[in-house]
């Protein structure tokens, strides 16, 4: 999946908390009303080489990554995570997260899904993220 798919099957933009370089596509596979407990998403992004998404915090919404293709880097709470397909990612309560596409103009975009659940139904995903 490269993010010209992405948008052609709905996705979009995402809005970054932490900034970020370049382009990054994202679709929302399931939000918080699909569930009545604590999720609160699904989402895949698609980072093509030398863009990212800049460093946030979540105090309350617990993060896994799953790394589906390209090479990337994680960086949780200032360790730095070099990525592949196949790897899984936890961020936890209070952690700092950044992520990162590849470096370079010949290089894969990185695609990843990414799981939230919060630690309370009335979580405001927005006002989570410092």
């Amino acid at each position: 999946m490269d993010a010209d798919s992405l948008v052609r099957q709905g996705g979009r933009p995402p809005i970054r908390p932490g900034g970020g370089e370049g382009q990054v596509f994202a679709r929302e596979m399931w939000g918080e009303r699909d569930f009545r407990s604590c999720f609160r998403y699904l989402r895949q992004y698609a980072l093509p080489p030398n863009t990212t998404i800049g460093a946030y915090k979540r105090d309350q919404i617990e993060d896994v990554f799953f790394i589906s293709s390209g090479n990337g880097t994680l960086t949780i709470n200032g360790e730095e995570l070099p990525v592949r397909p196949g790897d899984i990612v936890f961020a936890g309560l209070g952690e700092t997260r950044h992520i990162a596409g590849p470096t370079g103009e010949a290089s894969a975009e990185l695609v990843l899904w990414n799981v939230g659940v919060a630690m309370d139904f009335d979580v405001d995903e927005a006002a989570d993220c410092a």
